[in-house]
């Protein structure tokens, strides 16, 4: 298999337990698009697909039977390196390398599978600085930080875990005191503002400080809630 088209230019879907990667035709992209332009008639292009199958992937281990399983979330790394899929019931995360160079170029290989530290990873976020990733396991109600190795795309439990009641979603925010402004790097109204940040992992930190403190409130709202019984 040939997985060099179209110089990497590539499209990723998933579907319940494989990722399928297609090439994109550029050229004949081009030309549909010269034809509408031109106004010409479009029957020519019937039946001619702009996406051709390249490759598909499991993800999930060979052994682990495969009903057990659904898929949660895909996305592609800020780097464009990495491909990141999370599995509800294998309960882990599935990570993938892009080869970019060779025969292969724009398929992927397999990283490895991490376990994410509780049940059904429904959604997962990276942060800003793309070092760590948040996974929200929502049947175990938890929500667990690892970092990731970008050279290598593995992720290691940082030994940070919060309580949040189902959680099924993450947003990444950045956050910015008075502290980290500069003047040096600060620019005119007009193009917006520079900030300093002291360091992604400060960030990161304030972003789960103000979440427990969110979790704390409810968890006092619910016990000041009528008992059902």
């Amino acid at each position: 298999m040939d997985c060099s088209l179209l110089n990497l230019f590539f499209t990723i879907i998933i579907f319940v337990l494989q990722i399928a990667v297609f090439s994109v035709d550029r050229a004949l992209l081009e030309e549909i698009s010269l034809a509408m332009r031109n106004k010409e008639p479009m029957e020519r292009f019937k039946n001619r697909s702009s996406l051709k199958l390249i490759q598909s992937i499991s993800t999930l281990p060979q052994a682990f039977p495969k009903k057990m399983n659904t898929c949660g979330r895909i996305c592609v790394h800020n780097s464009g390196n990495f491909v990141i899929v999370s599995n509800r019931g294998h309960e882990s995360i599935a990570i993938f390398r892009v080869d970019r160079k060779g025969t292969k170029k724009g398929c992927l290989r397999r990283t490895g599978f991490y376990h994410t530290r509780g049940e059904t990873p429904r959604h997962f976020k990276f942060d800003f600085s793309g070092q760590y990733l948040v996974v929200a396991n929502q049947d175990s109600n938890t929500i667990a930080v690892f970092s990731f190795k970008l050279s290598t795309g593995e992720i290691v439990f940082t030994g940070n875990e919060y309580r949040v009641p189902s959680p099924n979603f993450i947003c990444s925010c950045p956050i910015a005191a008075d502290a980290n402004f500069s003047e040096e790097k600060s620019v005119d109204s007009s193009e917006g503002i520079l900030l300093n940040a002291k360091s992604e992992e400060a960030s990161l930190q304030t972003e789960l400080y103000f979440a427990q403190q969110k979790i704390l409130e409810l968890e006092a709202r619910l016990s000041r809630m009528p008992s059902s019984n």
